[in-house]
């Protein structure tokens, strides 16, 4: 059926349950347009690569789930998947077929350390965007292999704050987008930190928001979830 004038539904993969090519509470999701494959990551901390027809094609395990579970995923430049292990203060790197390769992160309020870090997303140039709440509430950036270049935001509600910035993504324009959660808005960024814009505001009406808690940025349309 459609859902929308113009979004027709195409295929379903998985179904509820812990076994392989099922999902319990699918959190992240990405696509790998080189090899047209797309990576899930659920709260079994489990991360499952299936084709675009729904084959499963592999999976890669959490190295710890205990405390809590992953809330995001990107692939890097290079190809690997990249998972924001949130309630581990770090960032987990598995290569296309799951061998973990490395972390980089740990507790804490220092620049290159995470409370709680939720969203993941890389420019063209491999550099690493993390979103973070708790004490925190910044964003991150990272070169390609993990070392941190520049931080910014604090908790407020001012422009270029924010409380509890989730979901962020790299636009097709070079932009970095973030859905900051608690402020009910989107706030674009360049690739060093400076404010572009917000869109958005409280409220129910077109163009407003509640809890906006992820983004999705094609070349002529932004979609806000």
């Amino acid at each position: 059926g459609k859902g929308g004038d113009d979004a027709v539904f195409g295929l379903t993969i998985g179904s509820p349950g812990y076994t392989s090519g099922k999902f319990h509470r699918p959190r992240g999701i990405c696509w790998d347009a080189r090899n047209d494959v797309i990576y899930v990551v659920d709260w079994s901390g489990r991360i499952q690569k299936f084709t675009t027809l729904g084959e499963l094609r592999g999976s890669a395990v959490m190295p710890e789930v205990e405390k809590g579970k992953p809330e995001d995923i990107c692939l890097s430049r290079n190809g690997n998947v990249l998972v924001a292990d949130t309630h581990y203060s770090r960032i987990v790197e598995f290569s296309p077929d799951g061998k973990l390769i490395r972390t980089f992160g740990s507790y804490g309020e220092d620049p290159g350390q995470f409370i709680y870090p939720v969203g993941i997303a890389c420019d063209t140039n491999g550099n690493i965007y993390v979103s973070e709440y708790g004490e925190n509430d910044r964003i991150q950036k990272f070169a390609p292999d993990g070392t941190f270049v520049a931080a910014w935001g604090r908790f407020g509600e001012k422009d270029g704050e924010f409380r509890r910035p989730s979901g962020i993504e790299m636009g097709p324009d070079g932009d970095l987008y973030v859905a900051d959660a608690v402020n009910h808005r989107i706030q674009v960024f360049d690739t060093s930190g400076k404010l572009l814009r917000i869109v958005g505001g409280e409220g129910t009406g077109p163009g407003e928001f509640r809890y906006p808690y992820d983004v999705c940025v094609t070349s002529n349309a932004m979609y806000v979830l």
